[in-house]
């Protein structure tokens, strides 16, 4: 199974506003596990993904689907918004047995 190493949660309508997306769908980073696919791949806590390879990211759950359906070591664009300012990285997933533990900024959940 594939694992990006972040901990996530829902957006709320005012976090969604305040980060520029207007439909309130995307995902909130808010933990990176030290050196996992995200934190190498540039995502930062407080990054609100909005597309996972070319998928509209719906809620924390629908990441979550997306990821485990990603084949390992295969790159995915991601686009993320940060500080409202939309950004794209490449994150390349790793292998779910190779999960760390999260860097702590907030409550989140592991996606995997």
């Amino acid at each position: 199974r594939a694992w990006l190493g972040v901990g996530i949660r829902p957006v709320s309508a005012e976090e969604a506003n305040r980060l520029g997306q207007e439909n309130g769908e995307g995902t909130l980073i808010t933990e990176l596990a030290p050196g996992g696919p995200a934190e190498r791949g540039g995502l930062q806590p407080e990054d609100l993904l909005v597309e996972f390879g070319g998928s509209p990211v719906k809620d924390p759950s629908h990441l979550q689907r997306l990821v485990a359906e990603a084949r390992i070591g295969k790159p995915v664009q991601v686009k993320v918004l940060r500080s409202g300012r939309p950004l794209a990285l490449t994150l390349v997933p790793s292998n779910a047995d190779e999960a760390r533990p999260l860097r702590s900024s907030g409550p989140g959940r592991l996606s995997r």
